[in-house]
């Protein structure tokens, strides 16, 4: 398959991740506006924080329309100015944009690991999620995601040796010239005449920052996930077959919402990284990070959707009986769908 065909099918599914984006993301927010219960407390803001900004990325995906290209010890992300006719400053301040959008949505992603483990292990500490502290984890998510935008843009800029290094693989799969481009990539390292490797010592640290982000992320969810999951499991020998029931909903919800951005966020980016570091020359295929991160916004939501009980039946009520799921949209009574279940026990029915 030509790059330019990959490029193709990479804006495509941008297009697409923006509709599917826009579409579930809005019905999940109607969802929490309309059929949570009170039980759910301070979370439900917090996923109707990762609808809203899930439909800003897939916009903003859209709007910057990125390519993802390898060649040897770089890799880039970069954007035709010929699209908007925007300079080479703007063009590159969108591409570091788009990429601290990424930065933000796995942060994000552990903040949602992180309530869940404080509601099934750390009940004492859920206050951190009530009143003025909510803004805590705003505040963390959008300075990781700033961290993230800087260091692509100054610590990975367009460079005249980087442009010397990419200029022909640039032309040859894209029929671009560097000057119809703005891009941000590190340049790990390069070759002098006498063939001596040279480190690009700032690229380096700029990479070795955002891994360091990217592993903050992974290994909150990964201890988050675990903690949680075995607090589950110690307490399912006393459990009503209620509760044990639950504590499998809530076990399958956890698995999915961690496969989902394990397989569309965290490996995608990690070849990204590493490739360049063993000189593999992917070239133009990897545009399939671009697709993986287009479509991810569009598909966290739907297990949320589905693991939620409420969600799920009223989603099933409107799709079977439209007209009478628009006379009857407030929340699930209590009674009948809680079954005599604790406030913690009906909270974490729900996260």
């Amino acid at each position: 398959m030509s790059s330019l065909e990959w490029q193709h099918i990479a804006h495509v599914s941008e297009y697409i991740g923006f509709g599917l984006s826009l579409w579930i993301n809005s019905t999940l927010i109607f969802l929490i506006v309309r059929k949570s219960r009170k039980e759910l407390g301070n979370y439900r803001y917090l996923m109707m924080c990762f609808s809203f900004f899930a439909i800003f990325y897939s916009a903003i995906d859209v709007f910057v329309q990125p390519t993802i290209h390898i060649h040897g010890t770089t890799f880039m992300v970069f954007q035709s100015l010929e699209t908007f006719g925007v300079p080479k400053t703007v063009g590159a301040a969108l591409c570091a944009l788009y990429c601290s959008c990424y930065g933000m949505t796995i942060v994000l992603l552990a903040v949602h690991f992180v309530y869940r483990y404080f509601a099934v292990c750390r009940t004492h500490l859920l206050f951190l999620f009530e009143g003025w502290f909510f803004m805590i984890w705003p505040c963390i998510v959008i300075g990781f995601g700033t961290d993230w935008g800087l260091t692509s843009y100054f610590l990975e800029p367009e460079t005249p040796a980087s442009n010397e290094y990419v200029k022909e693989t640039i032309l040859e799969h894209y029929a671009l010239r560097m000057d119809q481009i703005a891009y941000v990539g590190p340049h790990y390292f390069m070759y002098d005449k006498d063939g001596k490797k040279s480190y690009n010592v700032v690229s380096c640290l700029g990479i070795l920052n955002l891994m360091k982000i990217i592993g903050i992320s992974f290994g909150t969810v990964f201890f988050c996930g675990i903690s949680t999951y075995r607090k589950m499991q110690s307490q399912s020998s006393t459990a009503t077959k209620k509760t044990r029931d639950l504590q499998k909903q809530l076990f399958k919800a956890l698995v999915v919402q961690t496969v989902i951005p394990v397989i569309f966020m965290y490996i995608p980016v990690s070849i990204l990284f590493i490739s360049p570091f063993f000189e593999l020359e992917i070239g133009a295929a990897t545009s399939f990070v671009a697709v993986t991160l287009a479509l991810y916004p569009a598909l966290d939501p739907l297990a949320v959707i589905y693991f939620v009980r409420d969600y799920r039946n009223a989603v099933a009520q409107w799709l079977c009986t439209p007209r009478k799921y628009t006379q009857n949209i407030g929340p699930t009574p209590v009674s009948e769908s809680t079954g005599g279940l604790t406030r913690q026990q009906t909270a974490d029915n729900h996260i």
